[in-house]
């Protein structure tokens, strides 16, 4: 039961993920639970990365970020997911790019189609609904069509030393609407309890696109690290806090940025 319940923890690990972020969550909630988790997620950038992977300066790239995240289980093999977002940018010396307001809201759902033993395999797919469409020279940040993502995840449980811990590896696509290209996703993610209220994380997420998109958006990837830690204050309440870093990327930011979430469970 020990490892179940390490096991389900890994389906909040998504909430890290940033302005690309498609959750990577690889289980279900049991039918008639669920959980709000509300995401803060801090990041700079002062520098990006050119065509050819090389740093250059840039004018200083602020995003402040809120995430809330609700699922539900509708049964205990299909869970139900709703994440409306609201983000600001602020950008040094170029006020006409900066923005304030609600970003976008995902709807989707998550079905598990194997359990085996201590492995999950689950399949998910969303739509992101854009509420105040943004554009920016990067497609990175732009957020300004309809998107669908389709995900599939696989999670795996272990012990070490005799303590819970479990990996999972996601991989999927996103079609993006509008100009800025589609992205193939491949992310993997590690967790670890070092005692029963503690749960340590190393999330590292990649993002390619699918060649380059329309008018003048060019192709582009990034490499996102964020490694956190999680404190279960009781059985309905945990606190999150971390941080994330950009170890690598092309015509990307390169970010660096502290999150803060609260998990609240029903």
């Amino acid at each position: 039961m020990q490892m179940r319940a390490a096991l389900k923890a890994l389906s909040v690990l998504g909430l890290a993920t940033l302005p690309a972020a498609l959750q990577a969550q690889a289980f279900v909630q049991d039918q008639g639970e669920g959980r709000v988790i509300i995401t803060g997620l801090y990041s700079n950038s002062d520098k990006a990365f050119d065509d050819n992977g090389n740093v250059y300066d840039i004018n200083n790239y602020r995003q402040a970020q809120v995430y809330f995240n609700f699922e539900y289980g509708a049964t205990d093999d299909l869970t139900l997911l709703l994440t409306p977002s609201l983000r600001d940018i602020n950008i040094k010396n170029e006020p006409q790019r900066n923005e304030t307001g609600f970003q976008f809201v995902d709807l989707g759902a998550r079905y598990r189609i194997a359990e085996i033993g201590s492995t999950h395999i689950s399949l998910q797919g969303k739509v992101r609904i854009p509420i105040d469409p943004f554009r920016d020279t990067l497609g990175q940040v732009s957020s300004e069509g309809m998107e669908f993502d389709l995900r599939a995840q696989v999670g795996h449980g272990f012990g070490i030393s005799g303590h819970d811990a479990f990996v999972i590896g996601d991989a999927g696509y996103t079609f993006r609407g509008d100009d800025p290209p589609n992205e193939f996703h491949a992310d993997i993610i590690f967790g670890f309890r070092p005692t029963p209220r503690t749960l340590l994380m190393a999330n590292l997420y990649n993002t390619f696109s699918d060649g380059p998109g329309d008018d003048e958006f060019r192709s582009y990837r990034y490499h996102n690290l964020f490694l956190s830690g999680v404190y279960d204050i009781n059985d309905t309440v945990s606190l999150h806090l971390g941080g994330l870093m950009t170890l690598d990327g092309k015509n990307a930011l390169r970010e660096r940025g502290l999150l803060l979430g609260a998990w609240i469970h029903f």
